[in-house]
């Protein structure tokens, strides 16, 4: 693992693979984990119904971002436990990912900061965190950790789910905005050499 480029354009400090940066919709899979350990205890059921509605808790996985922050709310109802509590004590720390997470990182951190612009790039005055989205957008990772937990789906690691729950996971739900895209639970799928496959 390397890094290219800089944390940040004011100091110049390289990006190295324990740098974190905004995972943004990457966290959907965290989330997903979360649900499907809960599922796999019996405390909660993919088929349950969200608040008298059609809805289920396994098509909340498969859509928008506002879908992803609901699952909180289940998450916290069912567990007695803060969001950002329980993904990092069932998920984060199971995985090995002791850089990743749910706090807003310290600015003083092995941290990438923002920037935007196509001409004159500038720092952006905020790093993007909000309490309401963390479901959704809200971890920051690093490129080591994230590779950790690629390896963990990719063996089917027992250390976070067992084989049916990762295999119910990366079933194919629903196509995606976009050719040989589809949704999973939490996960997207792109259609390569004839096998739907997470990405």
């Amino acid at each position: 693992m390397r890094g290219f480029g800089v944390r940040d354009k004011g100091t110049d400090q390289p990006v190295n693979a324990h740098t974190l940066f905004h995972a943004a919709s990457i966290t959907r899979a965290f989330t997903a984990t979360a649900v499907m350990q809960l599922a796999e205890r019996g405390q909660l059921a993919l088929t349950d119904s969200i608040a008298d509605s059609s809805v289920t808790v396994g098509q909340l996985l498969t859509r928008d971002d506002a879908a992803f922050d609901a699952l909180a709310g289940i998450i916290e109802s069912t567990t007695h436990q803060k969001y950002s509590q329980y993904v990092q004590t069932r998920v984060l720390e199971p995985a090995g990912m002791v850089e990743s997470t749910f706090n807003v990182p310290l600015t003083a951190s092995n941290l990438a900061w923002p920037h935007a612009g196509h001409v004159f790039v500038r720092r952006a005055p905020n790093y993007p965190w909000d309490e309401k989205a963390l479901p959704s957008a809200g971890l920051s990772a690093s490129v080591a950790d994230l590779t950790r937990w690629a390896a963990l789906h990719v063996n089917r690691d027992p250390s976070l789910l067992a084989p049916a729950s990762y295999d119910a996971m990366f079933k194919r739900q629903r196509d995606g905005e976009r050719d040989n895209v589809a949704m999973a639970l939490g996960w997207q799928l792109e259609h390569h050499g004839g096998e739907w496959l997470p990405s």
